[in-house]
């Protein structure tokens, strides 16, 4: 989404986003560090490197930044192959100390390069005493959510083969431009007027992980309220209290191997009376590229369970030659 609006003329810059997802053969892999997370390892698994290579500004888009740790880590490794000048940390909050800010200028220096933070919110973070000691209090006195679906008998599910544009992948981890983003949207716009689906709040449009940049543009083209999010790797504390921000959860084996558990939050309806940011949804529409069978029965499932009409499972068939070898 950044990067669609980030060319000189306002228009698609390209774009590359990394991934956890096995290389293909033939693939130069990048690896660093996000050393806080739960999975620690990322990468970049290039084909073609020709969107790094010309030595212009690069921007490293993230949710938030609290030490600026990781993106310390992706710089480093990324100017030793790709060096450049400028750097630009893109946040949608920045929660760094002026002396962690101050260390990492002075780290990215250290490699011949300078830094430009910009984000829509600035914050502080700060941790009360006893804080990791209150907290495990806390979630050992939650009651265990519950496993499985949430009704005997689920809503009808549709399945849906669509085959993208030739040249545009399910994902952009292998680079992004002008003419994917054009044919990509215009795939999509046909795609929501083909779904027989609320086109507001009563909709919610779900991507599977790092799929998730075509699931909003469907939600974007399906109508202003529609709602997007996608499925993840990390396991989160949900309470469905007022407030609070996840409410439900739905838990599953990862479509990438059936095994990994993967989440949902917030797809299943709250049970309060202020439901807040999991109000439930009449249709859920699932974009996937993992091909339907034991992969994705379990989330199919618990989709099923949780939708009020309908479930829309859209499975996308890359026409991206590359990624076809």
């Amino acid at each position: 989404g950044v990067a669609s609006v980030s060319a000189a003329d306002g228009g698609p810059a390209p774009y590359l986003h990394t991934t956890r997802r096995p290389a293909p053969a033939g693939a130069r892999v990048v690896r660093f560090c996000e050393e806080h997370s739960h999975a620690v390892d990322q990468a970049l698994a290039l084909l073609d490197d020709a969107d790094l290579r010309g030595g212009w500004p690069l921007v490293l888009v993230d949710d938030e930044l609290t030490t600026g740790t990781t993106a310390v880590n992706a710089i480093r490794v990324i100017q030793a192959s790709w060096p450049r000048e400028v750097y630009v940390l893109a946040s949608l909050i920045d929660c760094r100390s002026d002396a962690t800010r101050a260390d990492v200028a002075r780290a990215v220096g250290s490699v011949g390069a300078r830094v430009v933070s910009v984000s829509l919110l600035d914050g502080q973070v700060r941790l009360p005493a006893g804080i990791i000691a209150g907290v495990r209090e806390f979630v050992g006195l939650l009651p265990e959510p519950p496993v499985g679906p949430r009704q005997a008998a689920g809503v009808a599910v549709t399945w849906l083969s669509v085959t993208l544009p030739d040249g545009v992948p399910a994902l952009a981890m292998h680079g992004w431009g002008r003419a994917q983003e054009r044919a990509a949207r215009e795939a999509m716009s046909r795609l929501a007027a083909s779904l027989p689906v609320a086109r507001d709040g009563r909709t919610l449009v779900l991507g599977d992980e790092e799929l998730m940049y075509l699931p909003q543009l469907l939600a974007a083209a399906l109508g202003g309220q529609v709602r997007t999010s996608t499925t993840t790797r990390t396991p989160a504390v949900t309470v469905d209290g007022p407030g609070y921000p996840l409410r439900t959860a739905l838990r599953f084996g990862s479509t990438e191997d059936g095994r990994r558990p993967g989440y949902a939050y917030n797809v299943a309806a709250s049970s309060h009376a202020e439901p807040g940011n999991a109000p439930g949804f009449d249709h859920i529409v699932l974009v996937t590229d993992a091909v339907r069978g034991p992969r994705t029965a379990q989330l199919t499932a618990e989709l099923a369970a949780s939708a009020r009409g309908s479930v829309h499972v859209i499975t996308l068939r890359s026409g991206d030659r590359r990624a076809a070898q």
